[in-house]
């Protein structure tokens, strides 16, 4: 049941890149990316990855909104997941080091994750 609620929805494609942690959407809605810095890397990555790409949107609960209900000049916070294999942009651009993991903005669910995690990692390696 939590893998549905948390399943990317919302059926948008890409169609321009601001800078290296916003996007806009076909629709009109400004999306910038959670845990993502603006980076000149990352908006090349952005530019020559994303451009007209099907994507779905995953609120954080600290900046929450309702994906399948969004209007023009609209902007949120969200994780943008690919729509053909639901690989997380946001991810990908952390990953390939395009970007360094920004923890000031809108990462309530996240950081709480990911400090499960380190503490699992950190105890499975004493």
């Amino acid at each position: 049941m939590l893998a549905i609620l948390l399943w990317p929805r919302g059926d948008y494609r890409i169609s321009s890149i601001e800078n290296g942690n916003t996007i806009f959407l076909d629709n009109g809605t400004t999306v910038k990316l959670i845990g993502v810095y603006d980076t000149e890397e990352s908006r090349e990555y952005l530019e020559n990855n994303y451009i007209n790409v099907k994507v779905a949107l995953i609120s954080d609960a600290s900046a929450p909104f309702n994906p399948n209900r969004l209007g023009s000049n609209e902007t949120v916070y969200a994780y943008v997941a690919q729509k053909n294999d639901g690989q997380c942009i946001n991810s990908v651009l952390i990953s390939t080091g395009a970007s360094a993991l920004n923890e000031t903005d809108y990462l309530t669910d996240s950081l709480k994750s990911y400090k499960k995690l380190y503490e699992i990692a950190r105890t499975n390696h004493r």
